[in-house]
Order: C-alpha cells, then sequence, then structure tokens
C-alpha cells in the first residue's frame, strides 16, 4: 500500500513538473517572440486647429522719418543734438564749417547767371525791336511742341518712377484694394470653419490677376509715351527745317528767348539759396519731432547730397519690419495682431500687422511692417523678436507630421489594430489611406479615418503593411 502511494506521488511531481517547464518554455517563447517584433509609440487622432507661426527680429524704428541732406561740400563742425532726442522748430542741429572756396566759387557762378539773364533780355530786347509783328503761327506751333515734348519726358520720368496717376492706373489700384479685402476675408473665413483653402487660394489668384493687370496698363502707358515722344520730336524738326523765313525764325526765337530766361532765372534763385547756405552753415530743425538718426559726426567731410540726420514726425509711433517666407505669406494678414518681445522689457507688447510688400532683387522675398502700439517708453533701437501666429479653422483628424507617410500611390498612415496570433493577443500595423488637409511646422490634418484608431508615430524598425508589433 506504501509502495502504489509513493507511485502515485511520483507521477504527481512529474507532471507537476512538466507543466511548469510547458508553461516555463511558453512564457519565455513568447517574450522571444515578442521581443524581435519592432517596438512602435502610437498617438490618437484628435480634433483641433492648426497653428502656422512666422517669427523673425529686427531693430525697432519710427514709423515716419523726414532725412536731411547737404547742399554743398565741407566740414561739420559740431553737432548740438543726439539720437532720441525731441527737438523743436527752429531748434539748432549741426553745423558746418564755411568753405570760403565754394563760397567764392558759387559768387562767380551767380555773378556769371546774372550776367547771362542780362545777355538774354538784351537779344529778346533786340528781337522785339527788330521784328514786333515776328510772332508767327508756326513760331508758336515751334513753341507748342517744344512744351509737349517737355511734358511728355515728364510723363515718362514720373512712368518710371511710378508716380504717375491717371483714371486707368486709379482702377486697377482699386481692384487691387478690392482684391486685398477678399483675400483677408477669405482668409478670416478659413479661419472661423466657414470658408476653405480653395476659396483663399482663389482670393490670392485674383489679387496677383489684378496686380499683373496694373504692370499691364503700366507697360501699355509707357509704350504709348514712347511713341507719343517719337512723334513729337519728329514733328519738332520737320517744323524747325520749315521755319526758313525771318518772321517766323524770329517769332520762334522771341518764345525761345523768354523760356531761356525764366530757366535761367530759376537757376539764379538756387545759385543764391546754395551760396546762402554755404555762407550760413548752421542747420535747424524745420519741424518739431525727434532726431531719429545722426549721420555724421563732428570733424567728418561731408559731399554735397550726404545724408545728415533724420527727423521723426511723430515720436510716439514705432514700427518693426521682419521678413515673410514665401510660402507663409497667406498666414500674414493686413490689420491682424502680433506678440512682440523687446529687448529690455518685461511684459510682451502688441503689434498690428501694417502692410505686405515685395522684398530683395530677385523676388519671391516679403517684408511685414508690424506697427507697435501702447508703448510707455521709447524702444527705438532696441531688438524686438516678433511672432505672428495663424490659427486654422477646426479639423476633426490631427496627427504629427512624422505619423503621416507617402509612397507613390499617396499619403497614408499605420492604424495599430488588435488581433489574434498563435502567441495571444496582438497588435497588427495596417494602412489607412488619407488626404492630407492641411498642415503646419508640427501637426497636420488628414481624412479618409473611418474611425480615430491609434496610429503608428515612431517604430524602432522598418514596418510595413499587416506586419505584427509590440506597442511600447
Amino acid at each position: 500500500m506504501k509502495k502504489i502511494f509513493n507511485k502515485k506521488n511520483h507521477f504527481v511531481i512529474v507532471i507537476t513538473c512538466f507543466l511548469m517547464l510547458a508553461a516555463g518554455l511558453t512564457f519565455f517563447s513568447k517574450t522571444f517572440y515578442y521581443s524581435r517584433l519592432p517596438e512602435v509609440t502610437v498617438v490618437v487622432p484628435a480634433g483641433g486647429k492648426l497653428k502656422n507661426i512666422i517669427e523673425g527680429s529686427s531693430l525697432v524704428t519710427y514709423q515716419r522719418t523726414q532725412p536731411y541732406y547737404s547742399r554743398q561740400d565741407g566740414y561739420c563742425k559740431a553737432v548740438y543734438v543726439e539720437e532720441g532726442e525731441q527737438v523743436a522748430a527752429g531748434q539748432l542741429i549741426m553745423e558746418l564749417e564755411t568753405d570760403l572756396e565754394t563760397v567764392a566759387a558759387l559768387e562767380l557762378e551767380q555773378q556769371q547767371k546774372e550776367q547771362e539773364i542780362q545777355l538774354l533780355q538784351l537779344e529778346l530786347q533786340k528781337e522785339k525791336n527788330m521784328n514786333p509783328q515776328a510772332d508767327t503761327q508756326l513760331g508758336q506751333e515751334i513753341f507748342r511742341l517744344e512744351t509737349k515734348l517737355q511734358e511728355l519726358n515728364k510723363t515718362k520720368a514720373d512712368l518710371e518712377a511710378d508716380t504717375y496717376t491717371s483714371p486707368e492706373l486709379e482702377a486697377c489700384k482699386l481692384d487691387i484694394t478690392y482684391g486685398k479685402m477678399v483675400h483677408e476675408d477669405a482668409l478670416n473665413q478659413l479661419e472661423a470653419g466657414t470658408g476653405t483653402q480653395t476659396e483663399v487660394n482663389a482670393a490670392i489668384y485674383q489679387l496677383y490677376k489684378a496686380q499683373n493687370q496694373y504692370d499691364a496698363c503700366l507697360e501699355s502707358l509707357k509704350k504709348e509715351n514712347t511713341e507719343a515722344i517719337k512723334t513729337s520730336e519728329e514733328e519738332l524738326a520737320a517744323l524747325q527745317q520749315e521755319s526758313t523765313s525771318t518772321g517766323a525764325d524770329s517769332g520762334y526765337l522771341k518764345t525761345k528767348l523768354q523760356f531761356q530766361i525764366e530757366n535761367a532765372r530759376e537757376e539764379l534763385n538756387q545759385i543764391k539759396a546754395n551760396r546762402t547756405a554755404a555762407e550760413n552753415p548752421q542747420l535747424t530743425a524745420k519741424a518739431d519731432g525727434i532726431i531719429s538718426g545722426i549721420n555724421i559726426q563732428p570733424g567728418n567731410y561731408v559731399e554735397k547730397s550726404t545724408l545728415l540726420y533724420e527727423l521723426a514726425a511723430d515720436s510716439q509711433s514705432y514700427q518693426v519690419v521682419i521678413p515673410v517666407p514665401a510660402e507663409k505669406i497667406q498666414y500674414v494678414v493686413p490689420g491682424n495682431e502680433i506678440q512682440a518681445e523687446i529687448a529690455g522689457l518685461s511684459d510682451a507688447i502688441k503689434g498690428t500687422i501694417k502692410e505686405i510688400k515685395p522684398w530683395g532683387e530677385d523676388g519671391g522675398q516679403y517684408q511685414a511692417i508690424i506697427w507697435l502700439e501702447d508703448m510707455q517708453e521709447n524702444p527705438v533701437g532696441r531688438q524686438a523678436q516678433v511672432t505672428i501666429t495663424h490659427t486654422g479653422k477646426e479639423y476633426s483628424a490631427i496627427i504629427p507630421k512624422a505619423a503621416l507617410k507617402k509612397d507613390t500611390i499617396g499619403y497614408y498612415v499605420l492604424a495599430i489594430k488588435k488581433s489574434d496570433t498563435i502567441m495571444g493577443e496582438g497588435y497588427i500595423a495596417q494602412r489607412v489611406d488619407v488626404d492630407l488637409l492641411d498642415s503646419d511646422d508640427e501637426l497636420c490634418a488628414i481624412s479618409g479615418m473611418i474611425y480615430l484608431e491609434p496610429v503608428m508615430l515612431t517604430s524602432s524598425k522598418s514596418v510595413v503593411n499587416g506586419q505584427q508589433v509590440r506597442i511600447s
């Protein structure tokens, strides 16, 4: 009986050891199996809004300044003000040394111009005495054409400087202004969730179209002006060749002499002004304001037309100008608020985007002009760090950019789904094709997922569709 009992105990022990060994082997096999699977981190798509951020830094300056230039050569004798100083109209700003050679040269130039005018007046009087009735129609027509050519050349200069105005150009400018308003409204609608990116793109296209129409109109006016100048020059040459009679020549000559006298008088007035400035080299403020910049120091040699100083009429208006990448220009909307951190100030400053303008010789670059608000102290010359934040509309599925993948077929994510395997419950990566709706620097909005389930963010190894993985 005792022998039978011992056999039973021995059998139980053997069975127990076998089961424990099997369990251990199973656990070890399962652990070993899972350890060889790619380890992934996951993220669950969530609703929200994208934020595009544009950052830039620049020195704070005044919004509006007036430059003042030297009217003759010489040395700077003294500067009586400092940058940032408030000045009143008539206040002494700086003094240049009297250049005796310049004064003598201007005095001689004045005498020569006065003699020139006297000779022209004598010649005109001579023509009047010789031919009192010589103001012929031909002479008047020649003078008219010369006057017209002067006006056409003035128009040409205005067109080149883009300062010419006409009903056609004004209409194009109105279209540009309207296009900016439509663009801004489309961006606001997109941000509020009631508009689409397609509408924003259409507004951008309309704005560019209006700008192109303005450029085309400007080029057309330049072409018409060039042709008119050529025609008038040809007509004038023909009339001058025709004016062979003494009366016609005399009538034209009288008109020409009168014109030369008027020009000489204007030149004489300018010479007198330059001489007065050279003899009295003290420069005073032309208006109330604040000195926004001084370009010379005592002892510096100053050439004619050198920038001396700049005066800001409004000492309470400040601005910052920062570069904006072309790919982010749609997120910079005139009228929107910004945040700026200014060196030396503890609190952030609010500002408003005033204007966007092209920048750089190669094109494709832009500058944002930002006006600062509610400044309690003068920040001019300090470094400002500007942050422009554009918040888009609400999306139902937003994921990190790292979770979005792309191949020749298109965009997709790897959804991590639970799955039963021979080793028990596990996870499988399954491809889900999606559409990219929008993105910012870190996140992207997608559509195409029926259920918002975890998607793979990172993995320890390369993962393909249908592969089993383990979650970190």
